[in-house]
């Protein structure tokens, strides 16, 4: 008598042994690694537990994985895909598909069409192809991607990644801490709950984003706390924040601003425009000449060579961690206004990290670690300058500007 396995059966609802292979519209798999292929159809195949392959071929399919790791592609047409229990690969192929891993850690793949991927409660890899899809994470640490097309995207709980990839798309975050990554589009992000982050260092070209503001030039990013830049020159508008957000703008010539909130701003490489808006903000020029604005509050500025400092409002401080990266311009200096000097070693000679002796406007006297303020009083600035090796002469120089009414000696750290 002839093996199931080596028939062809269509329209059939029939039990298979372990490693059996039927052609058919109607099948269901046993509880061995099982290999059903479809018709030229509407299918409904059932893999049944083990290890199956299941290929939905053209038409409509159902395609149900069953327990254990299933790989089910749909083919053609418009499939319904489920993988059930286990670690399953759910492959769309052509058509508007819909695919569920079920439970289990799953990859998800939309391909062509406009597709809707759902995730299960494990760690999940998303990947919805071209066409406009949509893609839930839910619960574990996932990796979604939007593809080609305008995307909706929804991380669910856990610390997903989460890239919509080329379009205009739409992503959401949900709980936990999030990592979105930024390429060209108009896209909307929000973080949810956790502390998020997007991060367009692999983006193409320079980036516009605002924060809790519509930006109908480029991204709209909501509920986010961290941010780093491209290479290129990028625009980061975070004056409409409430919340507190850190920034680095990466390489190119960046123009960021900070909101109401304590906020981090960090220009990197390039000539960069940073303004902190209102809050305690910490402003951090990087490389090259940038152009540093506090604003209102206490802000804290860290050098680097050629930056041009204005606090603003508040008891502002200066900090200055090396000698190499003194050369600034610091304008507005209050009388509540810090220099902070205490990181640089005054005197190199001495082991240990020497603190500078301020001589106020007297002229170096040979001595190691002096520092002294020149002033000139008709035209309200001056320089602070440093001799750090005993020779008399200015080692390096700080211009400071519009010093009216501040009590120099008491703003040094020194």
């Amino acid at each position: 008598m002839p093996r199931i396995a080596d028939r062809i059966y269509s329209g059939l609802l029939l039990p298979l042994d372990s490693g059996d292979l039927l052609d058919g519209e109607r099948l269901k798999g046993g509880p061995g690694a099982d290999h059903l292929v479809g018709a030229a159809g509407t299918d409904w195949i059932d893999g049944a537990a083990g290890d199956d392959h299941i290929y939905g071929q053209d038409g409509d399919d159902w395609l149900y994985g069953g327990d254990g790791s299933d790989t089910l592609d749909g083919g053609t047409g418009d499939d319904r895909l489920n993988g059930g229990a286990g670690a399953d690969t759910l492959i769309g192929g052509l058509g508007n598909d819909w695919l569920d891993g079920g439970i289990g850690p799953d990859h998800l793949l939309g391909g062509d069409g406009d597709d809707w991927l759902r995730g299960g409660d494990n760690n999940d890899t998303l990947d919805g192809g071209t066409g406009i899809d949509r893609l839930s994470g839910g619960a574990g640490d996932d990796h979604l991607l939007g593809g080609a097309g305008n995307d909706w995207i929804d991380g669910g709980d856990g610390r997903d990644i989460i890239d919509g990839g080329e379009g205009d798309d739409t992503l959401h975050g949900a709980g936990g801490y999030d990592r979105f990554i930024g390429v060209p589009g108009r896209d909307i992000i929000d973080g949810g709950d956790g502390i998020d982050s997007v991060d367009y260092s692999a983006s193409a070209e320079s980036v516009n984003a605002s924060i809790d503001r519509i930006n109908l030039a480029g991204d709209t990013l909501i509920s986010v706390e961290s941010i780093f830049g491209s290479a290129f020159a990028d625009i980061f508008d975070g004056s409409a924040s409430l919340t507190r957000v850190s920034i680095n703008g990466g390489d190119g010539y960046d123009t960021i601003k900070g909101g109401d909130a304590d906020d981090t701003l960090n220009g990197g490489d390039g000539r960069d425009w940073l303004e902190g808006g209102d809050g305690n903000d910490t402003l951090i020029g990087g490389l090259d000449v940038d152009f540093l604005l506090g604003g209102a509050g206490d802000d804290t500025f860290i050098a680097s060579r050629d930056d041009y400092f204005w606090g603003g409002g508040g008891r502002d401080t200066f900090v200055y961690n090396s000698a190499a990266e003194i050369g600034t311009t610091i304008d507005g200096v209050g009388a509540d206004d810090i220099i902070d000097l205490s990181t640089i070693d005054a005197n190199s000679a001495i082991n240990g990290d020497q603190a500078f002796h301020y001589v106020g406007e007297a002229p170096f006297s040979g001595v190691a670690g002096e520092l002294r303020f020149e002033y000139f009083l008709d035209q309200y600035y001056g320089f602070v300058e440093g001799d750090l090796d005993g020779d008399g002469w200015t080692d390096f120089s700080i211009q400071v500007l519009n010093v009216i009414g501040a009590d120099l000696p008491s703003e040094f750290i020194l």
